[in-house]
């Protein structure tokens, strides 16, 4: 679990440059098309595209850095109301549910990746499975940062209850 643990921390940090990365790329590329439009007179025919696609993988690495920081919105009114057991039996079906959901998304998003392989974008004429790789990556992603939770919140609770870890 420790190293488990170390590798999804450093998979973090990687994860969150790549998102600031992309954004300051995508703010550029925007820059760019509003000086090139209003001011040269001439359109960027690429900016557009590559910011349509850049967006998307940002969306899905930062989604995936804030399954790792439990950052999501989450409605925990009812759940207030729970005793502890009562609360850790709803927080592993969440975890169960969200890992069939993104094992899911991960697997359509590997068929739909097959799928466009060799579809041309429109703009600038590269394969469209580089902005629909976003999908099952940052599905793969979010299922190492839940299975993260999943294991910390079993190990808390067992601590918790005196369980020992040979148990």
């Amino acid at each position: 679990m420790y190293f488990y643990r170390i590798f999804c921390d450093k998979l973090d940090k990687f994860l969150q440059g790549m998102v600031k990365v992309l954004f300051v790329v995508m703010i550029f590329l925007a820059i760019l098309q509003v000086v090139f439009r209003y001011i040269i007179g001439q359109s960027l025919s690429f900016s557009e595209e590559f910011n349509r696609y850049i967006f998307v993988w940002s969306v899905m690495l930062a989604s995936a850095v804030c399954v790792k920081h439990k950052s999501h919105a989450a409605v925990t009114f009812f759940i207030n109301y729970f005793n502890r057991q009562k609360k850790f039996i709803v927080e592993i079906i969440v975890y169960v549910i969200s890992l069939i959901f993104l094992g899911f998304l991960f697997v359509e998003g590997v068929n739909i990746s097959k799928l466009v392989l060799h579809q041309p974008a429109a703009a600038t004429g590269i394969s469209m499975v580089y902005a629909y790789a976003a999908i099952p990556a940052g599905a793969f992603f979010m299922i190492l940062f839940t299975i993260e939770s999943f294991l910390d919140s079993v190990k808390k609770h067992n601590g918790q209850h005196g369980i020992s870890k040979g148990a």
